[in-house]
């Protein structure tokens, strides 16, 4: 009976440590998830100040619908890039913004926890369309093959290490591909942008 009663006291303290391992591991997680929520930014110095702070490592830089599955498919790209590009030089951005009717900030919160690498440094929601607005201006000055109205989204800016931002808006990027309604060559190709970007690392070494 005496060895009865010490089984069952040690099988509910047992089962005692397993929830409270349980309820700290659950609280462990959200913490840790609280770190990737977005900001939101309204207006191009915070992607500025983040950009500037990379200097010395190839950057690219998306600007991406939360809903639009195309989007997503370049979302994911990039995280594969980052597994298949081992090299801390590569730094990543990304603005989030409301193209569609499905986005929002939740769901951009919800979608950027895809990716935990340190390496993309940068997510941010643009309510206001201010940054895609500011670079549709910019494309249009610099790169005759930019066709596209509005604001810009669903387009991939890769940047040298040596790059900066010294004005109030983004410099020509050296490289970009896009999923829109523009020329072709540049559409978005996982291949042609991974050897892009190996190409501008191998220019540091």
């Amino acid at each position: 009976m005496i060895k009865l009663r010490i089984l069952s006291i040690m099988l509910v303290t047992l089962l005692i440590s397993v929830l409270v391992f349980q309820n700290n591991n659950i609280g462990n997680t959200l913490e840790t998830n609280s770190m990737y929520d977005i900001q939101e930014v309204n207006d191009f110095s915070s992607l500025q100040k983040a950009f500037q702070q990379g200097n010395g490592s190839v950057r690219l830089v998306a600007l991406l619908s939360p809903s639009c599955p195309y989007c997503i498919k370049g979302y994911r790209y990039m995280i594969k890039l980052l597994e298949e590009i081992v090299d801390e030089r590569l730094k990543m951005y990304i603005i989030w913004e409301p193209m569609l009717s499905g986005d929002s900030k939740e769901l951009a919160d919800k979608v950027s926890k895809e990716v935990i690498d340190p390496r993309m440094v940068f997510q941010a929601w643009d309510e206001n369309l201010v940054n895609g607005k500011l670079w549709t201006s910019v494309m249009k000055k610099t790169d005759k093959r930019w066709i596209a109205n509005g604001p810009a989204w669903d387009v991939y800016f890769l940047y040298r290490a040596n790059d900066k931002w010294d004005e109030d808006k983004p410099s020509a990027p050296g490289y970009w591909q896009h999923q829109g309604a523009g020329t072709a060559e540049l559409k978005l190709n996982y291949s042609k942008l991974k050897s892009k970007i190996v190409e501008f690392l191998a220019e540091l070494n």
